[in-house]
Formats: C-alpha cells, structure tokens, sequence
C-alpha cells in the first residue's frame, strides 16, 4: 500500500492513477553515525519492546485517538515476533499506563537494503495521558536500537503540515531528503 524512494513516481502515478497517488508528505533522515543520544533520561516515561499481544491492542486505542489507521494485532504480533519488525512503547512511570508508541523496519533484514537503512513509522502518543517528552523518548529509543544494529539512517515520513512532529524531528538531528511516497488510494 506504500511505496517509498520509487525512481519515477509521476510514471508509477500515471501507470494507475485510479488507484495511487503521490503523498503530501515530507521525507527525514537521521544519519545515525551521527546520532548522539541525551546525557539525562527524560523523567516520567520508560520506553520498553511491546511484551504482550494485549498490547498491541493499546497501540490501536492510541492509533485512533490520533486518527490513524489501526491494524490488526495479530498481525502486528506475527510481525513483532520478527527481528525486522521492532514495537516500542512508552509506559508512564506513575501509571504504569503504555501512553505512545513507534514501529521500526529494519531494512537490511526487510529486503537486504544495500544502504544498511532502517524506517520510522507509526509514531503516536495518547496526547491526554502522555507525560512531556514521550515522543522523544521514543524516537531515541529506537534510533539508539538501530544503532546498536550498525544500521546507517533512520528514515521517516511525515505529513508537509506536521508542524509539531517535524520540530520534533529536526531537533533530533533529522534533515530533509528528496524521496518521495506513493500511496494506494483507500
């Protein structure tokens, strides 16, 4: 349904322009060689792997209270039982209550990525509950695991008017680059 860095999008676009289209959104990359991580852990907030199926069903309450597309955990479990797929979420040390969410897709073992890359998808925090920071936290989280891996960038895509998110992302170290998403029509 997604298909990310094509070398002609306008030619993919115009092969079945019935069914695709060109997303509206920004490509960033965190060259992670030069990633450095945060001297002080960000309080109120511990960012862990997903450990339970039950989980996964947290993750789709916050996906929709941001209005993202859920999907379904058995899935998602399948998936997270892989080392290509990595789940994180973030638990409120008070509560103890999982408040945010990330997916990481490592690319080397996705489809062999000669650029040793990895991708960010799905970042979402449950704006309500969420103590300040827990975004960062795990985005750093997961930038720190792929770098534990030796994988080279971390990739993401994010809507052109995200303004919250890419303040997020360009403090983090991320920059823009020139690729470009073609989506499936719903």
């Amino acid at each position: 349904d997604i298909c990310i860095y094509p070398p002609d999008p306008h030619v993919l676009v115009g092969l079945a322009p019935d069914e695709l289209f060109i997303d509206p959104s920004y490509t960033y990359r965190l060259d992670l060689h030069r990633y450095r991580s945060r001297s002080e852990l960000i309080r109120g907030v511990f960012v862990r792997t997903v450990t339970a199926l039950e989980e996964m069903h947290r993750i789709n309450d916050i996906y929709a209270r941001n209005g993202m597309v859920t999907s379904d955990p058995e899935t998602m479990w399948a998936h997270h039982r892989t080392r290509t797929f990595t789940y994180l979420v973030a638990e409120d040390r008070r509560t103890r209550r999982v408040v945010g969410t990330v997916t990481g897709v490592d690319h080397v073992l996705a489809f062999d990525d000669p650029e040793g890359g990895a991708s960010l998808w799905c970042l979402a925090v449950d704006a309500q509950d969420a103590p300040p920071g827990t975004g960062e936290a795990l985005v750093r989280v997961l930038a720190e695991r792929y770098v534990g891996r030796g994988r080279a960038y971390l990739d993401l895509s994010v809507m052109h008017d995200n303004a919250g998110a890419i303040a997020l992302y360009r403090k983090l170290g991320f920059h823009r680059v020139p690729a470009v998403c073609v989506k499936r029509k719903n």
